[in-house]
């Protein structure tokens, strides 16, 4: 971690765990289990700076990949972007902007990317009325595996095959997103080979969707490179159940996933949000998505002493 770990209650960590910071903060009565231990005043990991990551994809999706545009806002005219649509949908009040959907696995059609241009409703709650009509791509088709959105994104579904999937604003998860090769709760099956990336310059956000209400699963590797992981309008809806992550998070400052409210006048305490529960994906230390970025940092794992032939 690059900064100070706050404990409160009683987390269990599987794995090491290591801080930049000199110290960390257990509330009392909390008891935290560091299976594999706990190293304080490690190298502080420095991310890749969004400017070159929003360079870098975005070439890559130009030129061999998927690369959305920001999608015609109405009365903007005709647009210039790959995957544009002709618009056919109205919104309303309780809509705004055109953004875009997608789904993978949209109809049970596995290795699939489907996206449409819908409206965004006000209350970020899931996309609204749509504005065109789905457009199906197969993931094998897809030269180098990238696909970028110049604006935010909102994603849900099923990966068949290996990609890595990003925007330069937000995404936003409304529903799981799983691996078909995996058994829901328990992540990707030891045959799996489906592997996600998904990185925002931004955030990436849980909706207060309906199908997020209580919970939602997501196996991806995560990057926000200047934002945050969290969850979506705390203040305004009422959630529960864990956000569960098979995969890794990797972001600049730790988002909030609930709300811890103080009870005032001998009242309890109110909670509102999801419990983490995060997976490390094992298959991350040797392999990656498609371009995924990496630090420079090495960490060893395990080693072996050998004597060489003739010493």
């Amino acid at each position: 971690m690059n900064e100070k770990l706050r404990i409160n209650g009683d987390p269990y960590f599987g794995g090491r765990v290591t801080s930049w910071a000199d110290r960390i903060d257990i509330k009392h009565g909390s008891r935290p289990n560091f299976r594999k231990g706990l190293k304080l005043e490690e190298d502080y990991i420095p991310l890749p700076k969004d400017s070159k990551i929003e360079t870098q994809f975005k070439n890559l999706a130009q030129l061999d990949g998927l690369y959305f545009d920001k999608p015609d806002q109405p009365g903007e005219g005709e647009g210039k972007g790959k995957g544009k649509g002709k618009g056919k949908g109205k919104g309303n009040e309780d809509e705004e902007k055109i953004v875009y959907e997608v789904e993978f696995g949209r109809d049970g059609a596995l290795g699939t990317l489907s996206y449409r241009q819908v409206f965004e409703k006000k209350n970020k709650k899931s996309p609204g009325a749509p504005v065109t009509d789905w457009t199906d791509v197969s993931i094998e088709s897809i030269g180098n595996r990238i696909v970028w959105f110049k604006d935010k994104v909102w994603v849900k579904g099923v990966v068949e095959g290996q990609l890595t999937f990003g925007s330069s604003k937000e995404i936003f998860i409304w529903d799981d997103i799983r691996y078909a090769d995996s058994t829901p709760g328990q992540g990707p099956n030891p045959t799996c080979s489906d592997l996600l990336g998904l990185v925002s310059k931004k955030d990436i956000k849980i909706a207060p969707s309906t199908a997020n209400r209580d919970g939602v699963e997501i196996h991806a590797a995560i990057m926000c490179v200047k934002g945050k992981f969290k969850a979506e309008k705390l203040k305004e809806n009422q959630v529960t159940g864990n956000v569960v992550v098979h995969g890794c998070v990797i972001e600049k400052d730790a988002g909030e996933l609930a709300k811890l409210k103080k009870g005032k006048n001998g009242q309890p305490d109110t909670y509102n949000g999801y419990h983490r529960k995060f997976f490390y994906d094992d298959r991350l230390a040797v392999l990656a998505p498609p371009y995924f970025p990496k630090t420079r940092n090495i960490v060893t794992t395990h080693w072996r002493d050998t004597t060489a032939s003739g010493w």
